[in-house]
């Protein structure tokens, strides 16, 4: 078995019961001690932490400003166009950064999209 398959395997029972995560992690290091896989141990996590960054990557926000702003302010922009087109039930988490090389406006990505404004 290859180490990605048990990063997947790990990836799809968090997703259906964050709740149990630590349990979840206990028995696969048991099923793979069990099978002999000891030595795959770091590339399982390397393989589930590169999925799990790509998880984050798609279902967050990143709002990029040149002055610091509110979470407040950040819902009512995301509201309005041409944001609230971008956005999806999937995004779930919101990044807010401030670039001061931005002159004004403010700049809103998500993983496969930029609106700039």
């Amino acid at each position: 078995m290859r180490a990605a398959h048990y990063a997947h395997a790990l990836e799809e029972l968090i997703k259906e019961h964050p709740a149990k995560e630590a349990e979840f992690v206990e028995r696969l290091f048991t099923v793979m001690h069990e099978n002999g896989h000891d030595h795959l141990l770091k590339k399982v996590l390397r393989s589930f932490t590169r999925l799990h960054e790509r998880d984050q990557k798609k279902t967050t926000i990143e709002v990029i400003t040149a002055t610091p702003v509110t979470e407040g302010e950040v819902v009512k922009l995301l509201k309005n166009e041409p944001f609230s087109k971008i956005l999806s039930k999937d995004h779930r988490h919101v990044a807010r950064k401030v670039d001061e090389s931005i002159v004004g406006g403010t700049i809103v990505r998500t993983g496969s999209e930029r609106v700039d404004t």
